[in-house]
């Protein structure tokens, strides 16, 4: 630290608050609803052509080489393998001043199928919040603080994770959703990242594949794929100037990865299909390149009255299933991913007649993320062999980062908005911890039944088995005695809030 004119970031604390990665790993583990949903171990399927299918996470070709070198080892051979699947996308809470941005880090295991782990139904877990370092205008590009907040990060990460790194060596019992105990052997699996943050697990400079070398100026052209060991070499023997300019890498950086057994960062990322395909390819590409021709071809009032029209063709959409409607048409400013996708819906017949029936056919033909990876180029190999190697790599995607409205949204909302941070991670943990109680009421049988079987069933005078099936003939009994076919308010029951959680 220079003794004069020192960086107020040199003399700066950063918080980085977080939770023990293996108690969360255990506890979705252990959690008995998803007794019928879960894999135990790698599988391959196949349909009735013999052609492979990748369904959930276990079935990829990933996990299936993982478990192999956990069989090469005698004493880790036979154990079942959990693979961790981590996820960070930055946030911001407040939208008038943009100052309160938070850095999440969720957690999930690759056991659990994709249709839990998009539900949310305690299949994805928040871990912690890492630091977002700050400091003034001049020193913001300041060579040193750019390493500094980059290696923070991954300084971060290895002191969070270091809590599994003993159960990726040798094997731990756990309980299982099935209620069975299990030899238990971790392994970090995919990180989930939008693309401008891949750059910084990936130790890549931003702009650059972080799967392959691929020159950022033909990303479309041949690339080698980038692993540790080619990683290693190029810093051994190359400058960091020529490692940034030729390559495209930060030279100067330790991975968090780097102390971890069977972890290679750039082989766990999985491509951003949010950014990558629906956002980059629709509004970044089709939707500009659209307004772009009507500006060029029209005069600009003539261009606006158009523009106008889309926009009232959009807010004109029916209420319909499956449809959303966008009173205000589409001219906002920042574009969620679930907003992204329900516009494709609505927007192609929204320029009808406006454009030549060409840009309206490569609407039609690029609504779906298979339709666009079937055109080749360095995006749509990356998400194809992605998909094969973690198996529904868009699952992934979809279940690891949007959680942010209950994890960190809400919570903001909730809390004092001074040093909001401690109070938004203890809200999360007592939400955590009345699920788990619901969990636990449920196996239990205490959630089930009604109160009047209960105290039937306390006074003798009703079997347990069968019981609730009882209840609802006598009911249906009394309603078609009374002559009530009509719906007749609240159905009688326990006393207590039912507890209903729906997939996006």
């Amino acid at each position: 630290m220079p003794q004069m004119d020192t960086p107020p970031w040199m003399s700066q604390s950063f918080d980085v608050w977080f939770r023990s990665p293996r108690g969360l790993v255990h506890n979705i583990l252990e959690n008995p609803e998803f007794k019928n949903e879960v894999d135990y171990t790698p599988l391959r399927e196949f349909d009735h052509d013999g052609k492979q299918k990748w369904r959930n996470f276990m079935s990829g070709s990933w996990a299936w080489k993982q478990a192999d070198k956990i069989a090469e080892d005698p004493q880790t051979h036979g154990s079942m393998l959990v693979p961790v699947i981590l996820g960070s996308d930055k946030t911001t809470v407040s939208v008038a001043t943009r100052q309160n941005k938070y850095y999440p880090l969720y957690l999930s295991i690759g056991n659990i199928h994709n249709n839990v782990r998009c539900a949310h139904k305690n299949g994805v877990v928040l871990v912690g919040c890492l630091a977002i370092p700050k400091t003034d205008k001049k020193y913001s590009n300041n060579d040193k603080f750019c390493k500094f907040r980059r290696q923070l990060f991954h300084t971060s990460l290895a002191f969070i994770l270091q809590d599994i790194w003993p159960g990726m060596t040798s094997p731990k019992v756990a309980r299982c959703p099935d209620q069975h105990l299990r030899r238990v052997i971790l392994g970090l699996g995919p990180y989930i990242a939008d693309y401008p943050e891949q750059a910084l697990p990936a130790r890549i400079v931003q702009g650059w594949c972080p799967r392959c070398t691929a020159l950022p100026t033909n990303l479309d052209g041949e690339g080698k794929r980038r692993s540790e060991e080619h990683i290693e070499a190029l810093v051994n023997c190359l400058d960091l100037g020529v490692l940034w300019d030729e390559y495209g890498i930060v030279g100067d950086l330790v991975s968090f990865t780097n102390d971890f057994p069977r972890a290679d960062i750039n082989e766990l990322l999985a491509p951003d299909l949010l950014h990558q395909f629906i956002k980059g390819t629709f509004k970044d590409h089709l939707v500009t390149w659209v307004e772009e021709y009507i500006t060029q071809n029209y005069s600009s009032t003539r261009a606006n009255e158009i523009l106008d029209d889309i926009d009232q063709r959009i807010a004109s959409a029916p209420y319909f299933s499956g449809l959303r409607r966008f009173p205000q048409g589409h001219g906002f400013k920042q574009w969620t991913g679930d907003e992204s996708k329900a516009l494709m819906k609505v927007y192609l017949p929204a320029i009808e007649g406006h454009v030549p029936p060409d840009i309206v056919r490569t609407f039609k033909d690029t609504r779906h993320p298979q339709q666009i990876s079937s055109i080749p180029n360095n995006i749509s190999k990356s998400w194809c062999q992605a998909n094969q190697v973690f198996s529904t790599a868009s699952a992934l995607n979809d279940a690891l980062l949007p959680p942010h409205s209950s994890a960190v949204k809400k919570p903001w909302c909730r809390s004092s908005k001074n040093k909001a941070l401690g109070q938004m991670l203890l809200i999360n943990q007592r939400l955590d911890k009345l699920a788990a109680s619901r969990i636990s009421f449920t196996s239990r049988g205490m959630l089930s039944g009604t109160v009047l079987s209960d105290t039937y069933i306390q006074a003798g005078l009703l079997d347990v088995p069968g019981h609730h099936q009882l209840m609802i003939n006598a009911n249906t009994d009394s309603n078609a005695v009374n002559g009530n076919h009509n719906e007749g308010g609240p159905v009688p029951g326990r006393t207590t809030t039912s507890h209903v959680e729906l997939g996006r």
